[in-house]
């Protein structure tokens, strides 16, 4: 009975602390995301630029990429639930720059630079970045003129796909015609690609083939593409064109009311809303532009553009990424993530998050996350959570402007599920009302709300502070108990002396 009696408190300490354990590594339990706050997550395994990213049921794709003169095949995925990184099976062919689309549950891989002489050494210079469906225009890396040197590296026209329950990548049939400033959207489960000059090719997942499509007949620079009830639309520089899939016709729309400046666009309520640089006053080293940002918002249904609220001047520099939260965990919101640096000091380059409401027509800023250089990393979002990846630093996340999860929070607030629509031709050009996601409805200066890396407790930080506290309650406990058990062995001599 003796026995019995102390081996009680041992086993009641030991599951104390396994609990206690389990609380602390628990990255569910244990952080808690606060509205417009920044944290920092788990890097990446091996450190990338020019790479591809994707988010397939949740969970984010890495893929591809070059770093250290070498192009990679390397395939990671990100878990947000876990803040784990995991590498997968290898792309096949090493390459970077390429095309990434999800198609009925796979990852397609298409075109893209690789090595000239067919190893993985990569050019020293960092090839040209392709325009991207949320932030057009390229970089040049054209190299000297008349040079008798062969390039070091090749466009090719490989498609492989990789099966996320299989772990396994499968060649496809190659692209019929691949060359720089091509663009991909999947449409009722058929991958179409439009380049440059208009050409337009489906291609057919289930008997994996590439078939000609009817050719746009603009022949402009193609700023966005994006896909609305099923229907294919092309934003050029001075004309909108939609294409339908099921007659294999293009028609006309009207074309925005305003011209376009290293545009963004995104689709939100199936409605196109474009942003773009406006009223340049200031051009700085040709990538930094002093200037408003304007949105104007195009409805598929009427064919009518709406113009919204400009922003105040920035300076901005180019290389900002655009997302979109959806109103299940965050009102459905627009974010332009961008960088800012003054005209004195080219070199202090600040971070700044800009919001655009298109309920109440408002600009107003966020949060911020110091030192992120957007222009070589991926912005993907989950769950109306920003993750930005890649690049050389620390990789961070970026809970909106009034996010909720009903995971985390027993009661949601009053406007997070809220459904949204977007204004109507008379509200747009009208006074702003009230936003109730917006930090503030003042204009794009007003003051960010008091959130930042400085006030969040990064996962990891935070585990170890909670085992730190559990590892020395533990001590303190085992310590009583232990003074406790010889004072009673003691006390039990004394009684037999």
């Amino acid at each position: 009975m003796s026995s019995m009696n102390k081996t009680v408190p041992f086993m009641l300490i030991f599951f104390f602390i396994i609990g206690s354990f389990a609380a602390a590594f628990n990255p569910v339990s244990a952080l808690v995301l606060v509205e417009d706050t920044w944290y920092t997550i788990t890097s990446m395994s091996h450190l990338r630029n020019n790479f591809a990213a994707v988010a397939v049921d949740g969970l984010i794709y890495a893929i591809g990429g070059d770093a250290f003169s070498e192009y990679l095949s390397t395939n990671e995925r990100y878990d947000p639930k876990t803040d784990k990184w995991t590498t997968l099976a290898s792309m096949p062919t090493p390459r970077s720059n390429f095309i990434i689309v999800e198609c009925q549950g796979k990852i397609y891989c298409m075109g893209g630079i690789t090595a000239n002489d067919g190893t993985v050494t990569a050019p020293p210079i960092p090839p040209p970045l392709p325009p991207t469906s949320t932030v057009s225009g390229t970089a040049s890396n054209d190299g000297p003129v008349n040079t008798p040197v062969p390039p070091l590296f090749r466009q090719i026209d490989v498609v492989e796909v990789y099966d996320p329950v299989t772990n396994m990548w499968e060649s496809k049939a190659p692209l019929p015609n691949y060359v720089d400033g091509i663009q991909s959207q999947v449409v009722n489960g058929q991958i179409f690609i439009i380049t440059p000059n208009g050409e337009l090719y489906m291609y057919n997942p289930i008997i994996d083939k590439w078939s000609n499509r009817a050719s746009l007949s603009i022949k402009e620079e193609l700023l966005q593409t994006h896909v609305v009830n099923e229907q294919l639309f092309v934003i050029t520089k001075s004309a909108l064109c939609m294409y339908d899939p099921v007659t294999d016709t293009w028609t006309n729309k009207t074309s925005m009311p305003t011209s376009m400046t290293y545009a963004f666009s995104v689709v939100m309520d199936n409605k196109i809303i474009v942003g773009d640089l406006f009223n340049i006053s200031e051009i700085i080293f040709g990538n930094m532009y002093r200037a408003q940002m304007r949105v104007n918002i195009y409805d598929p249904i009427t064919d009518v553009w709406q113009v919204g609220k400009t922003t105040t001047e920035h300076l901005f520099m180019l290389g900002f990424t655009v997302g979109v939260t959806s109103g299940v965990y965050a009102p459905k919101n627009v974010y332009v993530l961008g960088r800012e640096a003054p005209t004195e000091d080219v070199l202090n380059v600040k971070p700044f998050t800009l919001v655009y409401d298109p309920i109440g027509n408002v600009w107003s800023t966020a949060s911020a996350v110091v030192g992120a250089p957007y222009t070589m990393r991926k912005t993907v979002v989950v769950d109306d959570v920003f993750y930005i990846i890649g690049g050389s630093v620390s990789n961070v996340k970026y809970a909106p402007v009034a996010y909720h999860n009903s995971q985390e929070y027993p009661d949601p607030p009053p406007d997070a599920t809220a459904p949204s629509t977007t204004p109507s031709p008379s509200d747009v050009t009208s006074s702003p009302a009230p936003s109730a996601t917006a930090p503030s409805t003042s204009d794009v200066t007003s003051s960010p709300t008091p959130h930042g890396p400085e006030g969040a407790w990064p996962f990891l930080t935070r585990s170890v502070v909670i085992a730190a506290t559990v590892l020395m309650v533990c001590v303190v406990v085992m310590s009583a108990l232990f003074f406790y058990l010889r004072g009673r062995k003691r006390n039990k001599s004394d009684m037999y002396e």
